[in-house]
């Protein structure tokens, strides 16, 4: 009897490793994974005025792989297809009026936030990813908006970028721009 179960458990196992070893050579044939990296951190200096539908141009670039930030231009151009995070972290000094941001590409709407006014400084921050950037011909843009006619004032604004996945190549550039409604 114990020869039938070391038989069987032999046959087991013999099917356990045929099938790891078809995993294996599947995951090798079709994983996405890519070395190509696409990142970036810039912030501005404090107490920045922003006015209409204003260009923000970064002023201090802390990281640029893949140099797809701009800095002359203000502009993120995506230099492969892939999925995006972007993140934008932002400050109202006090006694400044509400800072109301919008993350826009290519017009639409992709996050929001918002630092409310009050006693003390404010913070608001916002996320978005973004998958399909290759597949957009037209300008692809991160936009700041403000709710008030008057320029606003803001500080410590910040944003990354980075790719998480593999990555094929793009045209559309993305900006930051400062709007009022």
């Amino acid at each position: 009897m114990s020869g039938t179960i070391q038989s069987k458990s032999k046959a087991a196992l013999s099917e356990v490793i045929g099938s790891l070893h078809r995993m294996n050579r599947l995951l090798g044939e079709n994983s996405p994974i890519s070395s190509i990296e696409v990142a970036f951190h810039a912030r501005l200096k404090p107490y920045i005025t922003l006015g209409s539908r204003q260009t923000v141009i970064f002023d201090q670039v802390i990281t640029n792989i893949g140099k797809a930030y701009n800095q002359h231009t203000g502009h993120f151009t995506a230099p492969y297809d892939g999925i995006y995070f972007f993140a934008c972290t932002f400050l109202r000094p006090h006694n400044a009026t509400p800072l109301h941001l919008q993350m826009v590409k290519n017009s639409n709407e992709i996050s929001r936030g918002h630092a409310a006014s009050g006693g003390g400084s404010q913070t608001g921050s916002m996320n978005a990813v973004c998958y399909d950037l290759c597949s957009e011909k037209n300008l692809a843009r991160l936009g700041l908006l403000t709710r008030h006619e008057h320029p606003i004032t803001a500080t410590d604004v910040e944003v990354c970028s980075r790719t998480i996945n593999q990555c094929f190549h793009l045209e559309s550039p993305i900006n930051m721009v400062g709007f009022e409604s």
